[in-house]
């Protein structure tokens, strides 16, 4: 239909103007630049990558482990360093990214993320580290709620953690 069409192209146009940034970005050099907008040029970089979603995954991985090289306390690109990561399938470096993100900021999208990857990681575990994770899981998806209770994604990832809960339970409470 028409309004599907027009959706399209604003969509393509969105993604050209960032594929554009991304060049302009791309001809900076970094001796010409301060470590302050050195690491913003960095997680603008790693941002755009994402966001247009071109390239290897090692590329995005790289860009977002400079980005966060330049500006530790840079919530969005440890979050996305944590996702390429994940997507990548290694779970523990995601984790720890995602931890390393709530050092510096409590965030519900951060803890949301980090209750799924720890269900993920729980899997195929030995029955203590299958429980320890869970719980984690059930922690953080609380403390998603506990900073936005209007947040219907926060209730469905406390809803899933719990499910995760009483189907991993023995018995033994």
């Amino acid at each position: 239909s028409w309004g599907e069409d027009e959706k399209e192209n604003r969509n393509e146009a969105k993604v050209k103007r960032a594929r554009d940034l991304l060049a302009e970005v791309e001809t900076l050099t970094r001796q010409e630049l301060p470590i302050e907008i050195r690491a913003r040029k960095a997680a603008a970089r790693a941002l755009l990558l994402q966001y247009v979603g071109d390239g290897k995954p090692t590329d995005l991985e790289d860009a977002f482990a400079e980005a966060v090289k330049l500006d530790p306390d840079n919530l969005r690109c440890w979050n996305g360093a944590a996702k390429a990561l994940w997507k990548k399938g290694d779970l523990h470096s995601a984790q720890l990214c995602y931890k390393k993100s709530l050092e510096n900021s409590r965030d519900k999208l951060t803890y949301q993320n980090l209750s799924m990857l720890q269900r993920q990681l729980a899997k195929g575990k030995k029955q203590e580290e299958n429980r320890r994770l869970i719980l984690e899981s059930l922690s953080n998806a609380k403390s998603a709620v506990a900073l936005d209770v209007q947040d219907s994604h926060s209730w469905y990832v406390l809803g899933n953690a719990y499910l995760v809960l009483a189907f991993s339970t023995d018995g033994s409470e």
